[in-house]
This record gives structure tokens, C-alpha cells and sequence, in this order.
């Protein structure tokens, strides 16, 4: 097996963060589904996504998001980008090329 490289492996663990609630099916939860994004991370705030508009209209206009650190190092700045932008519609995992519609 061929391990992934520093920036490779930055954006295997960037979807995940962002995008798990996908791969455990919360998606598809009736108080979540019409969200782009997990409202209840740190997706909200995050600036690398493939969509030119992630967010759309989803979120009320009381939303807050919640507070995060930016990032301090290259390879969370922008190193993990040589590998793609991450989509709102990836699912993190052993098969991460799989899309939700």
C-alpha cells in the first residue's frame, strides 16, 4: 500500500471533517437534508469548497456560524489544494470518489 503524501492526506482529513455527517447518512435526516453543508460544523466557514456557492439560501438569516482558528500552516492553507478542491456533495471514506446527488 502507498501511503498518501502530506498534502494528499491534509485533504483526505479536510472532507472528512467537513463532509462525515454524509457519510454517516445525516444528510438525509428530515431536519438536515435541505442543508448543502453541516450546518452544525465548521463547513460553514470554510473557504475551499468546489461549488462557487456552497451555501445557497439554506441557512436562516438568524444563523450563526460557529467560531473557528484559521489555518496557520501551508499544507492547511494550501497545500492540500494540489489534490482538488473538496465538493459539497463528496462523501469521506474508502470509496471518496462517490458523489451525493
Amino acid at each position: 500500500m502507498v501511503s498518501a503524501t502530506p498534502p494528499r492526506a491534509a485533504r483526505h482529513a479536510l472532507a472528512y471533517v467537513l463532509n462525515n455527517w454524509r457519510r454517516h447518512g445525516k444528510d438525509h435526516d428530515i431536519d438536515l437534508m435541505f442543508f448543502r453543508v453541516d450546518p452544525f460544523s465548521s463547513a460553514t466557514s470554510f473557504g475551499g469548497w468546489k461549488e462557487s456557492d456552497p451555501y445557497g439560501d439554506d441557512f436562516p438569516s438568524t444563523y450563526e456560524p460557529l467560531p473557528v482558528s484559521r489555518a496557520e500552516t501551508w499544507l492547511l492553507n494550501v497545500g492540500w489544494k494540489r489534490h482538488g478542491l473538496i465538493s459539497v456533495r463528496e462523501v469521506p471514506g474508502p470509496e471518496a470518489k462517490r458523489l451525493v446527488a
